[in-house]
């Protein structure tokens, strides 16, 4: 059956594929005939649909007292149909919701807006506490929609979302911003980065002579991938030593008979270049903890408690590498150049906080223990929630509306 119907054999490890045949084994069923086409199409179909929908009504129960938030993001099929999926996310388990296929529509706040309320109807306003999408316009527009109809309901952008586009600023300085000066280096370094890859990797010759020196493959960058930048410099630091060999190898030499020598000539040229070694990993230092941020957020654990302390510990930390590389004192020094970056990353913060995450925030008993308050090594010191200007600064009307929330 396997070769037959070209199965890959990872089938083998699924459990319920190893249940079903041990089922099979172990049965006296005489003349027993498989499901047809047509069946498992149809009936079966919506027999397991049914069966799921029982074993996760539990799971729907239970957002009556906790609450529930609706994670919502754009994507596409295999047949490149637009799509925009609807999840759930209540008490750290996560479940499908629906699928809209929005081919022939245009995705304006007015129609987003209506299916975030067809689903929010189905399952029931009054357990919804928020909607997280990205930070679209129109998913923005169709959030603040959402939020004037339904006052208990928050529009929150995704954190995620909001640290990747930080990176994106950081790694990508548009020429009219305020800190291109500041980082434009890192373009023309990532720039050298992309060039390194795409070359071995779209080359034969070359990725023949890489793989020869190395156990591990390149990474490309991807729109899709939060964080792809940190990602691809990580690995190309992670091969170093397999790079210098491979530009060094006498076979190298033969893309000069070739109209490819300039790329080759400049990809050599960085990769023994200790200099531009120490830019990579200068460049993988300060932006480690805004990639480590953006891992800690993007699982399934709940950690909207953790935003406010998780993004104040990051910058923290991206000022102290910057200002330990250029020998600044953490205290008393300045740098221009993290100055840039701590005002695009506080640029997104105040884009994307809401009142929901102070609230949050101020809910956890970690954050008013004498222990953590003096345990912070930073130039600002630790304050309590309820002393935080940012606290004090959002309003008693926010507040007002975060105590409406259903809260445990």
């Amino acid at each position: 059956m396997l070769y037959a119907s070209a199965l890959p054999f990872s089938l083998l490890k699924n459990p319920f594929f190893r249940r079903f045949c041990w089922r099979l084994s172990n049965s006296k069923v005489a003349g027993y005939v498989p499901p047809t086409y047509n069946r498992m199409r149809t009936t079966l179909l919506e027999q397991e649909k049914a069966h799921i929908n029982v074993l996760l009504q539990p799971f729907r129960d239970s957002w009556k007292k906790r609450g529930v938030s609706l994670c919502s993001d754009g994507w596409g099929d295999r047949q490149k149909r637009p799509l925009i999926n609807v999840m759930a996310a209540s008490g750290g388990n996560s479940m499908f919701i629906k699928s809209f296929d929005t081919s022939g529509n245009i995705k304006d706040f007015d129609y987003v807006a209506s299916l975030f309320l067809n689903v929010i109807d189905q399952e029931g306003a009054d357990k919804v506490v928020q909607i997280i999408t990205d930070n679209a316009a129109n998913f923005k527009a169709a959030g603040l929609s959402i939020e004037a109809k339904y006052p208990h309901i928050f529009w929150t952008p995704c954190v995620v979302h909001s640290l990747n586009l930080a990176l994106k600023s950081i790694c990508e300085p548009t020429v009219n911003s305020n800190h291109f000066e500041n980082c434009k280096w890192i373009s023309t370094l990532i720039s050298d980065c992309d060039e390194i890859t795409m070359f071995i990797l779209n080359h034969g010759k070359a990725l023949t002579l890489f793989q020869k020196h190395s156990n591990h493959m390149l990474v490309k960058t991807a729109e899709t991938h939060f964080a792809s930048h940190v990602i691809m410099a990580q690995r190309l630091l992670l091969v170093k030593t397999s790079l210098e060999k491979t530009v060094l190898d006498p076979n190298w030499k033969t893309f000069r008979k070739t109209n490819l020598e300039f790329k080759a000539d400049h990809v050599k040229e960085c990769v023994i270049s200790d200099r531009w070694w120490d830019k990579l990993e200068y460049f993988i230092g300060f932006t480690s903890p805004i990639y480590n941020m953006i891992r800690l957020g993007d699982t399934d654990t709940p950690c909207l408690h953790l935003i406010y302390d998780m993004w104040d510990t990051m910058i923290e930390e991206v000022r102290e590498k910057v200002f330990k590389e250029e020998g600044v004192d953490l205290k008393m020094g300045e740098s221009s150049f993290f100055n840039g970056i701590q005002h695009i990353l506080e640029a997104r913060w105040n884009k994307s906080n809401t009142p929901l995450h102070c609230m949050a925030h101020s809910l956890v008993p970690k954050y008013y223990i004498q222990t953590w308050l003096e345990s912070g090594s930073g130039i600002v010191p630790r304050v309590a929630p309820n002393e935080a200007r940012r606290f004090l600064l959002i309003g008693p009307s926010a507040l007002k509306k975060c105590f409406q929330i259903q809260m445990i």
